[in-house]
């Protein structure tokens, strides 16, 4: 087996991000979202070297994701003539969606926030470990690392 317990430990944020909004915290919200709360980064040490939030599935998914044909189906349909999607680079349109989400005032749409950032911030990770997986099984690239572990995550 592998240990992705720091990886599922991202649904600890998500449950945070949703009583936060539904308390009206919406600072405490967007902090956690942007700067993530309980799934730790570690190095190849065992070492705690950051915090893996859901903000960052979508804004550093540009360079990791730009081959997959499912990425890129979403920024090809969302993108307007400048590249952009809704103000923002269309690459990092989960984060546009879940920040657009931030500003409503009505507290029963409030709960889109969070559920963007599933539906659109962690799963695309989730495609993007598939096709890294099968990517690299194709290319018999597999170790223990990169098989199992990622379909774990």
């Amino acid at each position: 087996t592998t240990n992705v317990k720091d990886r599922a430990d991202i649904a600890k944020d998500v449950a945070q991000i949703e009583e936060a909004l539904k308390t009206g915290d919406l600072d405490l919200a967007k902090i956690i979202y942007r700067d993530g709360s309980h799934s730790n980064i570690y190095d190849g040490n065992a070492n705690v070297v950051g915090k893996r939030s859901l903000a960052d599935f979508s804004l550093k998914s540009t360079e990791a994701m730009v081959q997959e044909p499912v990425f890129n189906l979403f920024r090809f349909a969302l993108r307007d003539a400048d590249d952009n999607f809704l103000g923002t680079k269309v690459d990092w349109y989960a984060d546009a969606v879940v920040n657009n989400a931030f500003t409503t005032n009505d507290q029963s749409l409030m709960t889109l926030a969070s559920e963007a950032m599933v539906a659109l911030n962690l799963w695309m990770y989730v495609v993007h470990e598939l096709h890294q997986t099968l990517f690299n099984c194709k290319n018999q690239r597999i170790e223990d690392i990169d098989g199992v572990h990622s379909i774990d995550e």
